[in-house]
């Protein structure tokens, strides 16, 4: 493949997250706090700036790790993670500090079980879930593609979570989508393995 390709690869999958990203934005309407887990602030930045996103009605940008008991009338956004821990923990707060009409925005797709969640926590209704599915995959230079997630290792080999293989397959499967099929495709270990089949479902 030319470095050219490359190149063009790379632009349209930044462009396809940024687009991802203002969308959802423009979507919700009204001023918004936006409130971001800070394992993305990364893969945010490869893809706009803080003065861009402020356009799409954005008024302030918290880090998610901060306290949620911030005083606002604007809608508080919720940029984070699938992760089930941290999700049911920000449940939680928002429940106690009674937060309505809260987005929730999962990067790059939310756990089937989360809908359970909030549902449990009484938050049905009140909360939004969203995802993100263009940052599954981004560019980090013009020849090297990432999901850019520090926690994936702790999450599967250390929490023995195996939520983020299908999210994995699915990223793949939307990549050959956009850019053609893998030439090649190795799979090294069980779970990786686990990857490939559900990749090669997809593709049936």
């Amino acid at each position: 493949m030319s470095d050219i390709a490359k190149w063009e690869i790379a632009d349209r999958l930044r462009e396809r997250a940024r687009e991802d990203l203002f969308e959802l934005l423009r979507s919700i309407e009204g001023t918004k706090d936006l409130f971001i887990d800070a394992d993305l602030f990364p893969l945010i930045d490869l893809t706009s700036t803080a003065t861009e996103i402020r356009k799409y009605g954005v008024g302030n940008l918290h880090k998610l790790d901060s306290t949620l008991n911030v005083q606002t009338k604007n809608k508080r956004l919720f940029l984070l993670r699938p992760n089930m821990v941290r999700f049911l923990s920000l449940a939680k707060q928002l429940r106690q500090l009674d937060i309505q009409n809260a987005h929730l925005i999962c990067v790059p797709r939310k756990f089937y079980a989360f809908e359970h969640l909030l549902e449990q926590e009484g938050l049905w209704g009140r909360c939004k879930l969203h995802e993100l599915t263009a940052f599954d995959m981004v560019p980090v230079d013009y020849d090297s593609f990432s999901m850019v997630n520090s926690h994936l290792y702790l999450n599967i080999y250390l929490d023995h979570s195996t939520d983020w293989l299908s999210t994995l397959a699915a990223s793949l499967t939307d990549f050959q989508k956009l850019f053609g099929k893998f030439s090649k495709t190795i799979a090294f270990g069980k779970l990786a393995g686990q990857v490939l089949r559900q990749l090669e479902r997809e593709e049936r």
